[in-house]
Parts: C-alpha cells; structure tokens; sequence
C-alpha cells in the first residue's frame, strides 16, 4: 500500500517519467484502479464502512461505495484487498525535515525524511521551520519532478526568534530587521514565515512583540500567505 500511495501522489506525471530509484516503491502503474472489498474509513468521522470499492482514476477518487454496487470500468486493473483498511491520505500541518537529539544534536533529514511520511500514509506535509532552507528548496524540487520519492511538501523559511533566542535561529530585535529578512526569505521558497517561541533554545523568543507580528504581517500583505506561532513575552 505504501507504493500505492506513493503513484496516487505524484499523479502529474507519467510512472514512466519517474526515477530508476523512485520506480523502486511503484508497484501500481496504471491511472485506473480499483481497490475492492476494503474497510473504508473516509475522515469525515462516520463510522467505518465495510466491502466497499473505491475506483481511482488519474489519482482522484472516480466511485466509492459497496462492492456489490460500484460499477467497475472493463479493463481496470482491480485489486482485491479484503483484510485491507483504506484511509484519505493525511495532510501533516506540523512537520519537519530534520531531526533533533540529545545534546543540541541535529540532522536534516532530506532522504529519510520524505520516504518515512509517505510511508506513514502522510501524502502532504507542511514544514514549520527550516534549519537548511535550500537543502529542503533542493528535495521539494526533485519530489516534484519525480527524481526523489515523497510527499507533497509545502515549505516554510528558516527560523527567527528575538534577542533571547538564538542557536541555529536567526536573530530579529526590530520590526524592520524582521521586514529586511522577511524579504528575501520568501522570495526563495514560498513566502512562508516561521517563529518559533515553544522551545528552550528560544527562551521565550520574541521579546519584542511588534517584531513578531511586523515580520508576519509583511509576509502576508507581501505574499499573500503566512504561517507563524509564537509566544509573547
């Protein structure tokens, strides 16, 4: 299933345009499947629903419903999968692309990373801070372009915080300082703002709240889309 999911995910694209090492995780290569006599979960919170088909056509749920009932089209490679749960493939809202331990130690994570949420039935990630931005720019582009396998990442900029924070963070004691990064930042990866004020290397990050909420507000008048949390002092 996490091959399946894998194609379903990258479906702007031919399986035959994808990498020798991304084909590796493709076992389903056909635009058109149905997936017969599973245990369907739909996310909306209704209870699960037993023997039922799903057809998936060019990566877009074409019929859903009881076996006995949805009409399967000729020639569509179906796919018996009793004893198999379906889910809606989950969109991480709070997700990172490296890896921190003990001791203030870090690692980026650029070829576990994506392998791991795609796995995990994670199909769309949201980054929310980025200790190597053009490593992360780096591995959206080649999951794009089917180079490398992995989720839908949708990227935020690097960390700022204020005076108190610091480490790998970058320092902002001024809404204008906040503005002059802010700028270039986003023109290199999406226009994404992240402030970090939950973790101890912060200290409480932003003393200076106007800072915080300029750098935000900038990316959004500018952008048109912001994404930030932080705390106040």
């Amino acid at each position: 299933m996490h091959a399946l999911t894998l194609l379903l995910t990258l479906v702007a694209q031919r399986p035959d345009s994808f990498a020798a090492g991304v084909r590796e995780y493709i076992t389903v290569d056909t635009s058109v499947v149905a997936l017969t006599h599973v245990l369907l979960l739909d996310g909306t919170g209704a209870a699960p629903k037993g023997d039922q088909t799903v057809v998936i056509r060019a990566g877009r749920i074409a019929a859903v419903g009881p076996a006995a009932s949805v009409s399967i089209p000729a020639g569509v490679r179906v796919m018996d999968m009793h004893g198999s749960t379906v889910i809606p493939g989950i969109i991480g809202m709070h997700d990172h692309l490296f890896y921190t331990a003990a001791g203030g130690r870090a690692v980026q994570m650029g070829y576990t990373g994506p392998r791991l949420y795609l796995g995990s039935g994670v199909t769309t990630i949201r980054t929310t801070g980025s200790r190597a931005p053009y490593a992360e720019i780096n591995l959206k582009d080649a999951v794009d372009h089917g180079f490398a396998p992995g989720p839908r990442i949708h990227l935020t900029a690097p960390y700022i915080t204020g005076e108190r924070g610091g480490g790998a963070m970058a320092i902002l004691n001024s809404p204008e300082a906040a503005r002059r990064f802010v700028q270039p930042t986003c023109r290199c990866n999406g226009a994404l703002v992240y402030s970090d004020g939950a973790s101890a290397t912060c200290n409480g990050a932003f003393g200076d709240f106007d800072s915080a909420s300029g750098c935000l507000k900038f990316a959004f008048v500018r952008f048109n889309r912001a994404f930030a949390h932080f705390n106040r002092a």
